[in-house]
């Protein structure tokens, strides 16, 4: 966090992304620069989120539901995202650096399935810092046929 690539202490810059460059002069005189980009964070930030049931429908004798995912990271910014059932195990995804983001995620069941469904997501921002784990349900026995 507050470290640069060749150890420079950065903790006084502002937060995101950054390039430090690197001047070399060999003994002979040949002239060799270097560069390096990073991300800082002052502090760590955790990111969060806002978790929902969008919009559930019996449909072409499927269940649909669209859950919606508010994105927020006030440091770095999201690199990796794992939004699944909760009983699907962790798998992260790696995304572009987002600051905030909706994101909508569309799950289809069985028409007989009258189950209760956990949906999780779960986030790290650029410098790994983990969020919470923010969960939502919906009750498949609720998602019917209507005229």
């Amino acid at each position: 966090m507050g470290k640069s690539p060749y150890g420079i202490d950065v903790s006084t810059i502002s937060n995101g992304k950054h390039t430090v460059y690197v001047s070399l002069m060999s003994i002979e005189g040949e002239k060799l620069t270097k560069s390096a980009t990073f991300i800082s964070e002052q502090t760590a930030v955790k990111p969060y989120a806002f978790l929902s049931i969008l919009k559930t429908s019996y449909d072409e004798g499927k269940k649909r539901v669209w859950v919606e995912a508010n994105v927020f990271d006030d440091g770095v910014g999201v690199n990796k995202i794992c939004f699944s059932e909760d009983s699907v195990a962790d798998n992260f995804e790696d995304i572009n650096i987002i600051q905030n983001k909706r994101i909508v995620k569309l799950f289809e069941y069985n028409a007989s399935n009258n189950s209760t469904i956990t949906y999780k997501l779960k986030l790290i921002d650029a410098v790994n810092v983990s969020s919470l784990v923010y969960n939502v349900s919906v009750d498949l026995s609720n998602v019917n046929w209507r005229l």
